[in-house]
């Protein structure tokens, strides 16, 4: 009987790190943040095609990707309450936003003048950066954190002629001045505040390779407290946590948790269905 026991706890520890072994291992796709390969080849040839909406979302894009924008690095970011001091933030801000879309233009148009504008921004600010600080400084990363990685991700795995040096400098920027400052979330914060960090920290793991970075956000999406896990910012009627507060705010938790869920999606983990299509109530009730 002793052995019997001895053989079935075995074999159940063996099951056990086998599945964790093999988790741990499981590669990530690349590209493969708000995009794989496919949705990139797929939208390119739509672009191309002059196929709606993608035509109008093209030329949304272009004019959107201003190659004339003076890049401005910051080695300390302050935001405080209301935007109240504002150092760096909306420079950060922009720039991670412009080096996505050139990043995007680059891609689509085979010019190199938006993929060299892309980089450049991802450069320029990499090495420099060291801090955020004040009331927003987690909030600004959460911002920017999943912006600035989907321009990486792009660059890194279209053959942009991105620099090994410069990858290495945007990954020490991400894991060194970026991810020390959202590592443990802020649920008792509005939850926009979690939702946008739980978007980067899944954006970061899946540039970084890092399955258990990856994992953690999914259980933070799953089941953080106060304001911070979907369940605790959309209710089951669809009135979100900030719903009481104005639509700016709830409007940017929405995006941010629908954010996540599509990067996680990408990775072939679907949340968006769960506790009966909590973020599709959310938007509904919402609208």
């Amino acid at each position: 009987m002793k052995i019997i026991l001895k053989t079935t706890v075995w074999l159940i520890l063996a099951s056990l790190l086998w599945s964790a072994e093999t988790a741990a291992a499981q590669k990530f796709i690349h590209p493969g943040i708000d995009q794989t390969a496919a949705d990139m080849a797929y939208m390119k040839k739509q672009v191309k095609a002059g196929v709606q909406p993608w035509k109008n979302a093209f030329e949304r894009l272009k004019s959107a990707s201003d190659l004339q924008f003076e890049i401005k690095p910051f080695t300390h970011v302050f935001r405080g309450a209301y935007g109240k001091p504002n150092i760096g933030g909306d420079d950060l801000l922009k720039g991670s936003n412009l080096a996505y879309d050139c990043a995007l233009m680059g891609y689509l148009t085979g010019d190199k003048a938006y993929t060299n504008k892309a980089i450049a921004i991802l450069d320029a600010w990499s090495p420099v950066l060291w801090d955020l600080d004040l009331n927003d400084a987690k909030l600004i990363v959460g911002w920017t954190g999943h912006i600035l990685c989907n321009a990486a991700e792009i660059l890194r795995y279209t053959g942009s002629g991105w620099s090994q040096k410069g990858i290495d400098r945007f990954t020490r920027m991400m894991m060194e001045v970026y991810y020390p400052l959202i590592r443990f979330y802020y649920p008792q914060a509005n939850g926009n505040w979690d939702g946008s960090i739980i978007h980067s920290i899944l954006a970061l793991s899946i540039f970084t390779d890092n399955r258990e970075m990856f994992n953690n956000g999914l259980d933070h999406f799953y089941h953080a407290p106060v304001n911070g896990s979907i369940f605790k910012y959309i209710y089951p009627s669809g009135q979100c946590q900030e719903s009481m507060r104005d639509q700016g705010h709830v409007q940017l938790g929405l995006g941010e948790f629908a954010g996540a869920a599509k990067v996680a999606f990408t990775q072939g983990v679907d949340l968006f269905p769960i506790a009966d299509n909590r973020i599709a109530l959310g938007y509904e009730y919402t609208a």
